[in-house]
């Protein structure tokens, strides 16, 4: 399985200098949110390399219309999600967890 998770994704778009990743860049100089646009854009091309492959995806989607997004990427790739976990933790255990290392 591939661990992909948005911030891998961004960072990889603007290593390669790609107009989204520019973009992506611009916004986050900015102190701003990428929007769910540019980041469908980039999880789509990134999913459509990797279409034979599984995959985890890892703090994707975060918003209604990111799971839309991403549920109409599926859609085209003719492929489907096969599980799906959401993780919660509790930040109080997290940070002691945290201390005690």
């Amino acid at each position: 399985l591939i661990h992909l998770s948005t911030g891998d994704i961004l960072r990889a778009e603007i290593r390669k200098n790609t107009d989204r990743g520019l973009e992506a860049q611009s916004y986050m100089d900015a102190g701003n949110l990428v929007p769910d646009k540019v980041l469908l854009s980039m999880m789509e091309s990134t999913l459509t390399e990797l279409q034979n492959s599984g995959i985890i995806l890892d703090g994707f989607p975060r918003t209604i219309p990111q799971a839309e997004g991403l549920n109409n990427i599926f859609l085209k790739l003719n492929s489907k999600i096969n599980q799906f976990k959401f993780l919660v933790m509790v930040v109080q255990l997290l940070v002691s967890q945290l201390v005690l290392k």
